[in-house]
């Protein structure tokens, strides 16, 4: 398995899309703290607050999605995965180096923004008291959703085996999930009410606003909830993504 990922990596380097996600994140994170530096009304925000939200500053689920589709769908089309099956390399193996690469490469990315803008925002921002507990635990769980996104994504990549396929779920579930909410919101009743409250888990937005609300209102049973339904959907979305890969023929 490490020689098969370090050759992964090494494809990595070679590509263009790695480059391409970097550069227009940094480049929005320049834009943002640039137009947060010339902002005349009073910042409420210290540079340490915004530090503890780095992670939630990209949407994990658009990054998760274009590498999966890259990394994974892209290379049943190109014929990649079929070969390192072929050469009896284990199927269990080849799944996990691939879900390494897509979350690894968005973690990557993550960090380089977070040193990035560590560097510049003391000089932006005032300072002020650090979040202490509460700003570890949201940095925490920012990086259980990029986890939980990147295994999503990867798992349906080795469903679909096509990546405009995968682009157009991402971009269909998010059509389905506000229209839905919208529905709900005008309905009435106990059943009603209990989708809304399934939904804030399942949209990548919702989830920051409910961890934010929970960590703020001091609500333990939520902040738990909020922790454990990522690390369950990550499992989930593993098993199924295996026992897809190894259950089904390449062609």
């Amino acid at each position: 398995m490490r020689n098969l990922l370090r050759e992964e990596l090494f494809k990595s380097r070679k590509g263009v899309t790695t480059y391409i996600c970097a550069g227009w994140c940094v480049f929005s994170l320049i834009v943002s703290l640039f137009t947060i530096s010339n902002v005349d009304l009073p910042l409420h925000e210290s540079w340490q607050d915004f530090q503890c939200r780095m992670p939630f500053f990209f949407d994990a689920s658009l990054l998760s999605v274009i590498f999966a589709a890259v990394f994974v769908a892209a290379e049943f089309s190109g014929g990649t995965i079929k070969n390192y099956v072929a050469l009896g390399i284990d199927r269990n193996k080849v799944y996990f180096t691939k879900l390494i690469k897509v979350l690894g490469t968005v973690l990557a990315i993550v960090f380089l923004c977070q040193i990035l803008s560590l560097t510049v925002t003391p000089f932006i921002l005032e300072s002020g008291n650090s979040l202490g507990g509460k700003g570890a635990l949201l940095y925490f769980y920012g990086l259980l959703i990029i986890i939980q996104q990147a295994c999503f994504y990867t798992f349906i990549a080795f469903w679909l085996r096509n990546a405009v396929g995968v682009i157009g779920l991402y971009f269909g579930i998010m059509v389905f999930e506000e229209v839905l909410l919208v529905c709900l919101n005008l309905a009435d009743g106990i059943f009603a009410d209990f989708l809304v409250e399934a939904l804030t888990y399942s949209t990548y937005m919702q989830q920051v606003n409910y961890i934010s609300t929970a960590i703020t209102e001091m609500n333990p049973l939520k902040v738990v909830l909020a922790l454990i339904v990522p690390l369950v959907i990550s499992g989930v979305s593993i098993c199924l993504g295996m026992l897809t890969f190894n259950k089904r023929d390449i062609k």
